[in-house]
């Protein structure tokens, strides 16, 4: 049995008006129940489901009488009380921007975890017409459960960091890393640390580690030498800054000589303080937003992250692919340097990072 993909093809096939058959699959009662038994019955044997994007724009002309059609999206956001993942404003700008460029609307709905009422999230996309959801960072996997998917569709933006089953599109952690990496070797550094608050989430620390860790195998493969015990992150709480002296120290103790971080927080501390200025060369911001100030480092492209999402989104309803993805796929996308004067000109290692790389050798092959 062929496989029906539009209204008219099942009206021809039922030798039924076009209109008739709409008003049969929409439950309308001026349809014979027994012709609108006849027609769901032969819209399930040939496979034929109705487009939410082409019912939505019919309503809306037939509303209106204007002519015009302006789509809605919805943009599933955590609660106002809720901290707001470092991306989420950059992410929903791009959003936004390419929503409004394709004959779109946004619309942001905040979701409150601690809402117990189930379905609540259902009813409110079907009371405004909403027929695809983009959702972004620290959306819990289980209010995504609640929703009934047979015909709505949707893509998470930014780092997922639970199993959204939903297609991600997200930044390039890795590609970001080993920009910096490059850029360090450029300028002569060759032992950076990685000083992380932790702020976007448990999830992405690991991500970012294991890209630095990666990028650190790589330069000992290229250089063909061996590589000491991989070091650790330096974690600290954004609202309890250690002392300017303990990360000095652990500086030193690691023979570092640059600082790639995921807040411009440290980079303040390292003007600030004589004894970090002392104990690092270079400093590298791991997302570096424009206009992020004076150090140079890593632009994501949070907004061209939230505007592909849409583009992807468009894409599922023009080709009527609701449901939850059988093979959730994600998209990267890559980053771009920010140059500044701090990576600028290559510097000679300082002695006690000399000295510190000598000891390490000798303990790696002792």
């Amino acid at each position: 049995m062929p496989r029906v993909t539009s209204l008219r093809q099942l009206a021809d096939q039922l030798q039924l008006s076009h209109a008739t058959v709409s008003a049969a699959l929409a439950g309308k009662s001026t349809v014979k129940p027994a012709t609108r038994d006849r027609v769901v019955a032969a819209a399930e044997a040939f496979g034929y489901r109705a487009n939410p994007l082409a019912s939505a724009l019919m309503g809306e002309l037939r509303r209106s009488r204007g002519g015009v059609f302006r789509g809605v999206l919805g943009l599933l956001a955590p609660s106002a009380s809720a901290i707001a993942h470092p991306s989420a404003a950059a992410i929903e700008k791009g959003a936004r921007d390419r929503a409004a460029e394709t004959g779109f609307e946004l619309a942001q709905i905040r979701i409150d975890a601690r809402d117990p009422a189930p379905g609540r999230l259902g009813a409110i996309l079907h009371a405004r017409g909403i027929v695809g959801v983009i959702t972004l960072p620290g959306i819990s996997t289980s209010r995504l459960d609640e929703l009934d998917w047979m015909d709505l569709c949707g893509v998470h933006a930014g780092h997922a960091g639970e199993n959204t089953a939903l297609h991600v599109v997200q930044a390039d952690d890795a590609a970001a890393m080993r920009l910096i990496f490059a850029q360090l070797r450029h300028a002569g550094r060759r032992r950076p640390a990685l000083v992380l608050s932790g702020h976007s989430g448990a999830a992405h620390v690991i991500t970012q580690h294991a890209a630095y860790l990666s990028c650190l195998l790589a330069d000992a493969c290229r250089e063909q030498c061996q590589l000491p015990a991989p070091p650790l992150p330096f974690f600290f709480d954004p609202g309890l800054p250690p002392p300017p002296s303990a990360l000095a120290n652990w500086l030193r103790a690691g023979a570092h000589d640059a600082v790639i971080s995921d807040t411009p927080v440290v980079w303040e501390w390292i003007r600030s303080a004589p004894e970090l200025r002392r104990a690092t060369q270079g400093f590298c911001l791991l997302e570096r937003e424009p206009g992020g100030g004076p150090c140079g480092g890593v632009d994501p492209r949070h907004e061209l992250v939230g505007s592909r999402a849409v583009d992807l989104l468009r894409e599922q309803l023009l080709r009527h692919e609701t449901g939850r993805p059988a093979v959730p796929l994600t998209t990267l996308v890559p980053p771009c340097w920010v140059a500044s004067d701090e990576m600028r000109n290559p510097a000679p290692a300082s002695e006690h990072i000399a000295a510190a790389l000598r000891h390490q050798s000798e303990l790696a092959t002792a």
